[in-house]
């Protein structure tokens, strides 16, 4: 993923506005060794760190906590987790970092998720508004749940009207 990134940020000249960090965030200290090449056309898909390769790059961890805590208040921020059902772990060691930086959060819920609802009520009672992101934009949901066609959700920090005009957002 770091070398994707990487290319990314070169192909798109946009170099001096991003940093790339060869780190997973979940939990401080934790180190992950990943598979040194990817059987896939594009992307490596399923790697989390419930995942050990017998060989590859060890990847440091660090919790999303200590990640953002040189950022200061007012950042804007959006956060992709794609951590394949361990997003109550990564959560756990960053609701400092969310509750001083709210930033906007697109997440993968995969059914079977451990801590899929408490991650909703605990984002709720934070002021954030779930939307699930349907090829029908956007949709508005009263708690976070799995669905087996649309596995990516928006946490909105406000009420996403900003976005209107924009993307689509249909209540549920």
């Amino acid at each position: 993923m770091f070398e994707v990134l990487f290319r990314n940020v070169i192909r798109n000249d946009v170099g001096p506005q991003v940093t790339c960090h060869f780190a997973g965030i979940d939990r401080d200290g934790f180190t992950m060794r990943v598979p040194p090449a990817s059987d896939y056309s594009s992307l490596p898909l399923s790697y989390s760190a419930a995942i050990q390769a017998q060989e590859g790059p060890r990847v440091p961890f660090v919790s999303l906590d200590t990640f953002c805590a040189s950022m200061a208040g007012g950042t804007q921020l959006l956060v992709k987790i794609d951590v394949e059902a361990t997003e109550a772990a990564l959560f756990a060691n960053g609701w400092s970092a969310v509750k001083r930086l709210r930033p906007w959060i697109i997440c993968e819920i995969l059914a079977g998720a451990a801590g899929t609802s408490e991650l909703g009520e605990s984002l709720t009672r934070m002021g954030y508004h779930l939307f699930k992101i349907t090829d029908q934009g956007l949709h508005e949901a009263p708690r976070l749940m799995a669905d087996a066609r649309h596995h990516d959700w928006l946490f909105a920090p406000s009420d996403a009207s900003g976005l209107n005009g924009r993307v689509r957002i249909q209540p549920m």
